[in-house]
């Protein structure tokens, strides 16, 4: 999220000015599109990011449950 020496990769609620977006997007050029090496990513998936940047990019703190067997 910090980003690097471009700047910050996600502002959160603005998806537009966002760096994640421009990259996904191939807004970089080819040689910057992510995933690099990999497919891109469906519009579905585009958009997914592009609402969850817009609607404030919060961590959910979604982290497995801890779980117990009881014999």
């Amino acid at each position: 999220m910090a980003g690097g020496n471009l700047r910050k990769v996600v502002i959160a609620g603005d998806a537009e000015r966002s760096l994640l977006i421009h990259f996904i997007e191939g807004r970089r050029g080819e040689a910057h599109r992510m995933p690099i090496g990999d497919r891109t990513l469906s519009a579905a998936d585009i958009d997914a990011v592009r609402r969850w940047i817009d609607e404030g990019a919060r961590d959910d703190g979604l982290s497995p449950p801890d779980y117990t067997r009881s014999v």
